[in-house]
């Protein structure tokens, strides 16, 4: 099984939990019928974006959401070194795969659940964003580094990163 290939998809039996999904995955496993979908696990970044500039990193591509109804994005920040108004964000869209493009990314850039991180946020803790509605049915999760300043220092943090959802 081609576990990139989404119509190849297996779902699993019992609880609805992934296995962790690579940099740039396209689907987590059965994760179209509700429950937890592991992200990535625990992983540093450490980024360094022009003054001024934002680095964006795709932690998930396409994750099945067809069946949600509701769903939260859960952001474990273990660490999070951040100064002035550099920022993380954490950001949830829709996204659509088609077989007939598999190179083209279609995604609405318009966040359906958003995790912020700037200086005065401390580690440990856990951040969460509501979905709001409409879901689609693929999202993708992404990382945003933004450097809103000419300070030209780094900026890392280390996070684990899941999804929660909701049947009908």
């Amino acid at each position: 099984m081609n576990r990139y290939d989404p119509r190849q998809m297996a779902q699993p039996h019992g609880p609805a939990i992934s296995l962790p999904v690579p940099h740039g995955g396209l689907m987590a496993p059965g994760s179209g019928g509700g429950g937890l979908v592991r992200i990535i696990p625990k992983i540093e970044y450490a980024l360094y974006p022009a003054d001024n500039e934002t680095e964006t990193i795709i932690l998930a591509k396409y994750v099945d959401t067809t069946l949600w109804v509701s769903g939260l994005v859960l952001v474990r920040v273990h660490e999070v070194t951040l100064s002035g108004s550099q920022s993380f964000l954490v950001s949830v869209q829709n996204a659509s795969f088609a077989e007939e493009e598999p190179s083209s990314d279609f995604v609405n850039t318009s966040a359906v659940a958003t995790a912020a991180m700037d200086s005065a946020t401390s580690a440990p803790t856990l951040l969460r964003g509501a979905f709001a509605a409409p879901i689609g049915l693929q999202v993708r999760v992404i990382l945003t580094a933004a450097q809103n300043e000419s300070s030209g220092t780094a900026m890392s943090c280390t996070i684990g990163v899941d999804l929660v959802g909701r049947q009908a």
